[in-house]
């Protein structure tokens, strides 16, 4: 199963490539559109996105991840 990270900033992008070097699947939220092209650069599935609007986003933006875990990491 995929883990989610929202908020990429240092804590949540170390924990992503920790995360990735462990083998796992790891999809990002952020709201810099640098940022996210940065992450998918080195990856990931990473999404632009307003944090402060959460409802039902991740399950719409990454159908088929099933995350078994999330770390939300939004300053």
């Amino acid at each position: 199963m995929a883990k989610l990270i929202v908020g990429c900033g240092y804590l949540g992008s170390r924990v992503a490539r920790l995360w990735r070097e462990a083998g796992e699947q790891v999809c990002v939220l952020t709201r810099s559109a640098g940022k996210a092209s940065k992450l998918a650069s080195e990856g990931f599935s990473a999404v632009v996105l307003d944090t402060n609007d959460l409802r039902d986003a991740a399950a719409n933006l990454f159908p088929s991840a099933g995350f078994s875990t999330v770390l939300y990491s939004v300053g």
